[in-house]
C-alpha cells in the first residue's frame, strides 16, 4: 500500500467516508516521484473538505441518476401510480442535492 503523507482527522467521519478518503488521499506515484501533498494544517484541511464534498456530491448525482432512469422506465411502462410516486421522490432529491450543493 501506499504511505500517507499526513494525518487525517478522521475520527469524525462515517464509515463510508473513513473508507473513501483512506483509498483516495493516499500518495500516488507519478513517474516514481510521490505527488506533493500540503505542508500547512489549513491546506491539509480544506483538501479533507473538498475530498467529503467530493463524496457527498458523487452520491447526491447517483441517487439523483438512478431515480431519474427508474422514473423514465416507469414512463415507458405508463404505470401511473408509480409515476407520480417516483417524480415526487425525484423532485425531492433534486431540490435537496441543490440545497446542499
Amino acid at each position: 500500500q501506499y504511505p500517507i503523507l499526513f494525518q487525517l482527522p478522521t475520527a469524525r467521519l462515517t464509515k463510508l467516508y473513513k473508507k473513501e478518503l483512506s483509498n483516495s488521499i493516499k500518495a500516488t506515484q507519478k513517474n516514481n516521484t510521490l505527488v506533493d501533498m500540503p505542508n500547512l494544517k489549513s491546506s491539509c484541511k480544506r483538501a479533507l473538505l473538498s475530498e467529503k464534498r467530493r463524496l457527498r456530491n458523487k452520491n447526491y448525482l447517483s441517487t439523483v441518476s438512478t431515480l431519474m432512469k427508474k422514473t423514465l422506465l416507469a414512463m415507458l411502462e405508463k404505470d401511473e401510480k408509480t409515476i407520480s410516486n417516483l417524480i415526487s421522490i425525484t423532485y425531492s432529491k433534486i431540490d435537496k442535492a441543490v440545497q446542499k450543493g
